[in-house]
């Protein structure tokens, strides 16, 4: 089932905002993904389409906001993680798991397997370009100064609390996707 037909059939979106969608596809003669469209109009969030894709192509989607080990960060290379939006989260043996914002982007895919010349083998999860840029701003920072704290940035303490909630969400569902991996590939864990 197409995306369009998916989030109409949730009752994520109407008749008339897919068919206005749709024209405008048309109309633009565009090469941009109808999601994206619906993203523009304001008639879906970036965290519905993906749950949508997620259940579409059977990618787990996950909310970025624990921290990540450097020596995982470090085994992609900041502009690949710019220019595809992803970031390495975690490694299982020969196994990383890279957080995508589309994990079906052939190009992404074909440049990571070419890092490491075949050593690493690559699980993907799904995750809002929102948050993976925020990763990479954090774990990539173009310059050396230390990221300021949340008092130096003025941030709310109602926030911050939102903030550390999201990241306690997150942290369990990365645990509940890693002893998935862990069941799917017992071999790599003994």
């Amino acid at each position: 089932m197409k995306l369009g037909e998916l989030l109409r059939s949730q009752h994520i979106i109407s008749d008339t905002q897919l068919e206005h969608a749709l024209e405008l596809q048309q109309q633009e003669d565009s090469q941009k993904k109808l999601g994206e469209i619906l993203l523009k109009l304001g008639y879906v969030t970036e965290e519905k389409i993906l749950s949508i894709v997620a259940l579409q192509r059977g990618f787990p989607m996950l909310r970025l906001g624990y921290p990540l080990a450097p020596e995982i960060v470090s085994l992609v290379p900041r502009e690949l993680c710019v220019a595809h939006c992803l970031i390495p989260i975690d490694r299982f043996g020969k196994h990383l798991l890279v957080a995508m914002a589309d994990p079906l982007n052939r190009v992404a895919r074909k440049q990571l397997e070419a890092l490491h010349s075949g050593d690493i083998k690559y699980k993907y999860v799904l995750a809002t370009k929102e948050d993976i840029n925020k990763a990479i701003r954090l774990y990539y920072p173009r310059n050396t100064h230390v990221i300021q704290d949340a008092e130096e940035e003025n941030i709310p303490s109602n926030a911050l609390q939102a903030h550390i909630q999201r990241i306690a969400e997150a942290a369990q569902r990365f645990a509940e996707l890693r002893k998935q991996f862990r069941e799917e590939t017992p071999l790599l864990h003994r």
